[in-house]
């Protein structure tokens, strides 16, 4: 990750995906600072994203129980158990 980003972004990440592997569902994950979980929109719906460090986000799909993407980010979070990261990325340049 520090090849790839500055060192304060790579260890915001690091913390990140530490506090996302440690929740037991997605309500967790609060959508207030510092996490910052939000549903994104456009050419990115279907995806959420949280914070990691100034304009830096991690975007990741919420998986129902067959790992397959789930399209209806209404659901209830507490019912959303698995993630997959899509990618760290500072997408207002």
């Amino acid at each position: 990750m520090n090849k790839e980003f500055p060192s304060k972004v790579a260890d915001a990440v690091r913390l990140r995906l530490t506090q996302l592997r440690a929740a037991e569902n997605l309500s967790q994950i609060t959508h207030h600072p510092p996490m910052g979980l939000h549903k994104l929109t456009g050419n990115r719906k279907n995806q959420f994203a949280i914070w990691a460090k100034e304009k830096y986000r991690i975007v990741f799909h919420a998986l129902d129980e067959e790992d397959q993407i789930i399209k209806d980010l209404d659901v209830p979070k507490d019912t959303i158990q698995k993630i997959k990261i899509i990618e760290v990325v500072n997408y207002h340049v």
